[in-house]
């Protein structure tokens, strides 16, 4: 047992009761076909890890900066689960209620260096601009 077990699960508990199921996906590049040729990686590989998210909606004066766009949501998934797959990156998706969405900014809380939760900040994928 560390120091933090408890936020961990309260955090967990917390996401739980008022999230919803999610998916975490994570793209890798495949084995290259060819060894003689590494630069040429194989066809993508996803993996997926099934958690629960919590999203938000930023406050509107948040909104009318440069950083955030409208439409822009805040994620926070509970770190449990994610010990062997390692933290959240913003190279990774969520999928949410058959919505996907790209991670711009992940941030963890982790005091200690033990992971509680991530606060993702996240927009509609794919990415198309108006």
């Amino acid at each position: 047992m560390t120091q933090y077990t408890g936020k961990i699960d309260t955090a967990l508990r917390l996401i739980t009761k008022f999230g919803q199921p999610a998916k975490v996906r994570r793209y890798t590049d495949g084995t290259a076909p060819d060894p003689a040729k590494p630069w040429r990686p194989g066809d993508a590989v996803m993996t997926e890890i099934d958690t629960v998210a919590v999203l938000l909606d930023f406050r509107p004066d948040q909104v009318e900066g440069y950083a955030y766009q409208r439409g822009d949501k805040i994620a926070y998934i509970p770190a449990k689960g994610f010990e062997t797959w390692g933290p959240i990156l913003d190279t990774d998706t969520i999928v949410v209620a058959d919505e996907e969405w790209a991670i711009i900014y992940p941030a963890r809380v982790y005091p200690s260096n033990e992971d509680i939760l991530f606060q993702n900040y996240v927009r509609k994928w794919p990415r198309r601009s108006k």
